[in-house]
Formats: C-alpha cells, sequence, structure tokens
C-alpha cells in the first residue's frame, strides 16, 4: 500500500484506516527514542513503546494495525517502512 522514510526528529503518521505492518526498519542516522501508536494521532494505543532502536534492526514487523500508524522520532533517526 505505502512505503517511505523518515530522517529528523517528527511526528508522522503513515497511514490511516486499518491496515498492517510489514516493517519498520532503522536505516541508521543519530538514533533516538521511536514510539509508534495505532493511530492518526501521537497517542492512544501503542504499537511500540518508545525504545532505542539499533541501526540495522527492524523496530517492528508482522503488525495489525486497527486505526492508523504515527511513527514519532525523537532524534533524527533514519528509518524505513512499508505497511499493506
Amino acid at each position: 500500500r505505502a512505503s517511505g522514510y523518515i530522517s529528523t526528529a517528527t511526528t508522522t503518521t503513515i497511514d490511516t484506516g486499518a491496515g498492517f505492518i510489514d516493517e519498520i526498519f532503522v536505516v541508521g542516522g543519530t538514533l533516538g527514542n521511536v514510539t509508534i501508536y495505532d493511530n492518526t494521532a501521537a497517542s492512544g494505543t501503542i504499537l511500540l513503546p518508545a525504545v532505542t532502536p539499533v541501526a540495522g534492526g527492524f523496530l517492528i514487523k508482522n503488525c495489525p494495525y486497527a486505526t492508523g500508524v504515527t511513527i514519532v522520532t525523537a532524534a533524527a533517526t533514519i528509518i524505513r517502512w512499508n505497511v499493506l
């Protein structure tokens, strides 16, 4: 359905409605906390609580969501995402 990159400290809604996270992968950058919500805002059901990621690792894979997906990056962490 959609894919993309995030490379700054930001709050990004990557999808709305129900779907499935294929993967969210950490490419590198300045590694800071990342939180992922099942919502169209940075609130509500948490799919992934705040974690400091490791470059070259997956944050989350094969995960359904009901409302949407919003990713909050606290630093210039570069992540690649794919949702189905």
